[in-house]
């Protein structure tokens, strides 16, 4: 105990140490991160056959940011994704698994089994790295943000028959078909388990823990439900991160989701960077100087590949920059190959410099992808794409804005709600999440920010505190929740005003403090029926 605290403490110093260094050079922490677990391997003698506890507390990083991503959407929102996730995300990994298979078996003549399981590792992508970014710059509601989504949430299922694919080729005791029916009477299992609990347990569980009003109480009770959905995943044979991402799914159905939100971004970023001090301790220093030419070819040449095969999947599918800046951001490893290749190498299907040789290849195009993702618009110029959404120009808001009106959605409601309010010389900004709207928008003229009205960071740059009113210009009742919930969550005195279809949109929404629910059937009338009073009657005509 003595020697693991000696050793958190030297880690968290050299850490802090390194990463004002490189915060001052605007150099990601990730980097810092991984360059301290280096550094620890190499003063400790540490490597990942001896630092097992401090993996199993680094895997928890990666299960926070899970949960912490899935409170951004709820079961309906997800539903609506099948396309990206299924069908993107489903061609992704089997065709880049299929293509690094063949390359290890044909051109390097390493047997067949491992080269599957090489095939299936760098058939991963970072999920800690590519989320991380994407949602400290508010571009996970960007077109390519939620495509890079969508892929990635199918590679963490993915990974669970990965891993079994692995225990097949182990397993001389049990059949193919009893470990296949195994595994999808378990999944079927924990999402029955989890469904009933998040839908007749958990808002009542977190109502009561409110009720207490202890914030370090609320703290510990969601705690305990990140860690007790991690295990329960965990003890069907799935990943913690999976049961934690199903979690946060069902509690983003609820009013909760904001505050946890808040409350565990800390948690989620100290364990992510102990994820990726433990990262950094994998890399073997005599290895690295004897094979380094061989290491950065094996990267650039699978990031590539990468990069074509994800580019080709979504070019036909959306246009050229989405399929670019989606390649380009997923074209590195992810931190879920570690676990496939450290348990090939426990179970002795892939030799120790082969390893290695995988495992740095795989940490040094990690170590490239934050510069990538911060850079995404001047390498998609530089490779000479129609920049279609870089054509958009950029509308200048912030905390200069004040006593405007905020138009939530650019549809033809939208639309006609800004061209009255710029008839009554009001300052306005609309938001918008659709890119071709917004360069409709542009083209008229009209104020409007390509974003999500739900993101937190979109509400900052519209000054939405200083803002006389919101107009929510939105049709779908869930979207107008979801928006009205975040607004009231950063700005809770807003002047929110909604239009509502009918009377159960009105009694759906009542709940929400929105201060005006405008029924647009009651509107209609009063207007036909004021009009129907003030018209002229030319009695003349009527005796003709």
């Amino acid at each position: 105990m003595e020697n693991l605290m000696g050793i958190i403490i030297v880690t968290m110093g050299i850490a802090i140490v390194v990463n004002v260094f490189l915060k001052k050079h605007h150099i990601p922490p990730i980097i810092g991160y991984i360059f301290s677990g280096l550094l620890i391997s190499q003063i400790f003698g540490l490597s990942g056959e001896n630092s097992h506890i401090l993996h199993e507390v680094a895997e928890f990083g990666i299960v926070f940011l899970m949960f912490t991503i899935a409170l951004e959407f709820s079961i309906s929102h997800l539903n609506s994704m099948r396309r990206e996730v299924l069908l993107h995300g489903g061609l992704q990994v089997t065709v880049s698994m299929a293509v690094f298979s063949a390359i290890s078996f044909f051109l390097f003549g390493i047997d067949a089994k491992t080269s599957l399981i090489i095939g299936a590792a760098l058939a991963l992508s970072s999920t800690a790295i590519v989320l991380k970014i994407f949602n400290e710059g508010g571009e996970i509601s960007r077109s390519y943000g939620f495509q890079s989504l969508g892929i990635l949430l199918f590679q963490d299922l993915a990974v669970i028959p990965i891993l079994l694919m692995i225990s097949l080729f182990t397993n001389t005791e049990q059949s193919i078909g009893f470990l296949i029916g195994k595994t999808i009477v378990s999944a079927a299992l924990i999402l029955v388990i989890l469904y009933v609990i998040g839908k007749y347990v958990i808002h009542h569980f977190l109502a009561w823990v409110t009720d207490s009003h202890s914030h370090e109480i609320f703290i510990a009770s969601i705690l305990f439900i990140v860690f007790s959905s991690s295990m329960l995943a965990h003890f069907f044979g799935f990943s913690y991160s999976l049961g934690a991402f199903f979690a946060g799914l069902l509690i983003a159905e609820t009013k909760f989701k904001y505050q946890i939100e808040a409350d565990l971004t800390p948690f989620r970023d100290i364990l992510l960077g102990i994820f990726f001090v433990t990262v950094g301790m994998q890399i073997e220093l005599s290895f690295l100087f004897h094979n380094i030419h061989s290491i950065l070819a094996v990267m650039s040449s699978i990031m590539v590949i990468k990069f074509f095969i994800i580019f080709a999947i979504l070019y036909f599918a959306t246009d050229k920059v989405t399929s670019l800046k989606t390649a380009i951001a997923l074209s590195q490893v992810g931190e879920f190959s570690f676990a496939v290749f450290e348990l090939a190498r426990t179970y002795g299907l892939i030799e120790h410099s082969l390893n290695q040789l995988m495992v740095i290849s795989v940490i040094f195009s990690m170590v490239i992808t934050p510069f990538m993702l911060k850079n995404l618009a001047r390498i998609v110029s530089l490779m000479r794409f129609s920049p279609l959404e870089e054509k958009i120009p950029e509308v200048k808001v912030g905390e200069e804005l004040k006593y405007h009106i905020v138009v939530c959605g650019y549809s033809h409601l939208g639309r006609t709600i800004i061209e009255k309010i710029e008839e009554e010389g009001l300052i306005y900004i609309g938001i918008e999440n659709h890119r071709k709207l917004v360069e409709g928008a542009l083209k008229k003229g009209h104020k409007v920010l390509l974003g999500n009205a739900a993101q937190r960071t979109i509400l900052e740059k519209v000054n939405i505190k200083e803002a006389i009113a919101v107009i929510i210009a939105i049709e779908d009742e869930q979207k107008i929740r979801l928006v009205s919930e975040s607004i009231t969550a950063y700005a809770k005195h807003a002047n929110i005003i909604v239009k509502v279809s009918d009377k159960k949109m009105f009694a759906a929404l009542e709940d929400l403090p929105i201060h005006n629910l405008i029924d647009q059937h009651d509107e209609v009338a009063s207007i036909m029926v004021k009009h129907a009073l003030s018209c002229q009657i030319d009695r003349n005509k009527i005796k003709n």
